[in-house]
């Protein structure tokens, strides 16, 4: 899942839970240089994703129930790149303040046709506003991090292109030197093809795509 419009797109998303069991005891869903990913942090994004009609119809009818696996494991490959750029914007003093995710609301307010019209969107997606808060800060913090590593985007599209293929690889590096554990029950994690790939449980073996 390539950022996958995933914070973009969930300032209008909100559906189901992938179990909707959680425990303090539970084992997490990944850890990520020692940052947990739980599983009810996972379940709530699927819960979010789904709502979207996008993503809410594939899961639906015949083939359904694996399709929804297979979503939920590219979910949790792009949690994990977001626990990378999280980690490295840590590290490096980057930060979101209140007062930009402010002005990224308004903004969105502004591009829906206004704030009634906006809350209404998000009570028709039962999504809460800190939802999308958090998800606003996300894409933030990823559009700094990603400034930082490989420049402020520019406005010449080859220019732009080359960035955006120098912060893949800047991440996919990222990826290769991190500690990086995904629970069985989701799979393996190949950061090679930045990909989870879904454990045969017959086999026990994993199975990924080609590279």
């Amino acid at each position: 899942m390539t950022s996958l419009g995933l914070r973009a797109f969930v300032l209008v998303a909100a559906g189901l839970l992938l179990c909707g069991c959680g425990s303090a005891f539970e084992s997490p869903a990944a850890l990520v240089n020692g940052a947990k990913i739980t599983q009810g942090d996972l379940e709530h994004q699927l819960t979010l994703l789904l709502s979207n009609p996008q993503f809410g119809t594939q899961i639906r009818g015949p083939g359904g129930a694996e399709r929804k696996r297979d979503l939920t494991r590219r979910l949790l490959a792009f949690l994990i790149r977001e626990r990378i750029v999280a980690g490295y914007a840590a590290r490096h003093g980057i930060s979101v303040s209140g007062s930009e995710i402010d002005q990224a609301l308004a903004q969105a307010e502004a591009q829906s046709g206004g704030k009634a019209r906006f809350d209404q969107l998000l009570r028709s997606r039962h999504l809460s506003l800190a939802d999308v808060r958090d998800n606003v800060r996300s894409l933030l913090l990823e559009q700094k991090v990603r400034a930082a590593v490989v420049g402020p985007t520019s406005s010449d599209q080859a220019t732009a292109q080359r960035q955006d293929q120098a912060f893949t690889a800047w991440l996919a590096r990222q990826l290769k030197s991190s500690d990086i554990s995904v629970n069985p029950r989701f799979g393996r994690f190949d950061p090679a093809q930045d990909v989870i790939c879904p454990i045969d449980s017959t086999a026990d073996v994993a199975s990924c795509p080609a590279a």
